[in-house]
C-alpha cells in the first residue's frame, strides 16, 4: 500500500499549522503508521466537509446592527455582576460554599473506603505483603479454571468474578485468616492478587447492587465484590485510581 505523504495528511484549512514543527513530525509518524494514517485522513476529510459547510453559511442582512447594541448590554451587565463578586461579603459567602462542596466530596470519599468487614479484607492483603512468593503452589492456567483444584484442598464453592476468569495465573494456594479459609492466587497482570472468601466468616457486607467496592491500604489499591455470599477481592501495588482504569479495561475486553 503506497504511503501518503506527511504533507498530503496536513490539515489545509489552518493558517501556521504546516509550519509548525511538532505538527511536522506527527504527521511524518502518522504517515509511517497504516492505522494512524487512515485515521488521520478521514479526519482531513471531516475537516473539509465542515468548512466547506461553513463556508456556505450567509449571515443574514443587517445582523451587525442588531447585534452591537446587544453586544454592548451585555457587556454592561457582565461588568456589573463582576463587580459585586469581587464585594469582599460575596467572596466571603463564595469561599464558604466552596469549602461546604469540598467537605462533601471529602466525606463521600471516605464513606465509599469503608464497609462491613473492611478490616479483614485489609488483613489479608497485609499478610500478602509479608510473602516471599514460594508460599505458592507454581502453575499455569487461568483463574477461572481452578475450582477443582481449590475443591481438592479443602475449600469449597470456587467462583470468581467474571471478568477475572481469563487472567494469567502463576500460582495458588489454599490459607487461613482467623481459621477461615481463603483461596488466594497469584495472576500475572499487573501482578495482582486475588483473594476469594466466604463473605460471612469475615464480616464483609456491601451494600445490595454495588460493583467494585475500591480502597487503599498500605501502599496496595484493592477492589472486592460480593455475590451470593461470596467474596471476591483483587489487589496490587498502586493507587485506587489505578485499580478503577484496570477494572474499567477488563470490562471493556468483555464485550
Amino acid at each position: 500500500m503506497k504511503l501518503k505523504t506527511a504533507e498530503a495528511l496536513l490539515p489545509c484549512h489552518c493558517p501556521g499549522v504546516a509550519n509548525d514543527p511538532r505538527v511536522e513530525k506527527a504527521a511524518r509518524v502518522a504517515a509511517a503508521d497504516e492505522v494512524l494514517r487512515d485515521r488521520l485522513q478521514e479526519q482531513r476529510q471531516w475537516d473539509e466537509q465542515i468548512t466547506s459547510v461553513i463556508s456556505s453559511i450567509h449571515a443574514p442582512k443587517g445582523l451587525r446592527r442588531k447585534i452591537d447594541p446587544a453586544h454592548a448590554a451585555a457587556t454592561g451587565s457582565r461588568k456589573s455582576v463582576f463587580r459585586h463578586l469581587f464585594q469582599p461579603a460575596v467572596l466571603a459567602v463564595l469561599i464558604g460554599l466552596s469549602v461546604i462542596v469540598g467537605l462533601l466530596v471529602y466525606l463521600e470519599l471516605e464513606r465509599q473506603e469503608k464497609f462491613e468487614g473492611r478490616e479483614a479484607a485489609a488483613k489479608m492483603i497485609e499478610v500478602t505483603s509479608g510473602m516471599t512468593g514460594l508460599e505458592f503452589d507454581p502453575m499455569e492456567t487461568q483463574v477461572g479454571r481452578l475450582e477443582d483444584w481449590f475443591y481438592m484442598r479443602g475449600f469449597e464453592g470456587f467462583t470468581v468474578a467474571p471478568e477475572l476468569a481469563p487472567l494469567p495465573v502463576v500460582g495458588s494456594r489454599v490459607f487461613k485468616v482467623n481459621g477461615n479459609p481463603v483461596a488466594q492466587l497469584a495472576v500475572e497482570t499487573n501482578h495482582s492478587i486475588i483473594y476469594v472468601f466466604r463473605a460471612s466468616d469475615f464480616g464483609v457486607h456491601l451494600p445490595p447492587g454495588t460493583d467494585w467496592h475500591l480502597f487503599d491500604h498500605v501502599g496496595w489499591a484493592a477492589a472486592v465484590r460480593q455475590k451470593d455470599g461470596s467474596c471476591t477481592m483483587i489487589a496490587f501495588r498502586g493507587r485506587k485510581a489505578e485499580m478503577a482504569t484496570f477494572l474499567k479495561t477488563l470490562g471493556a475486553k468483555r464485550q
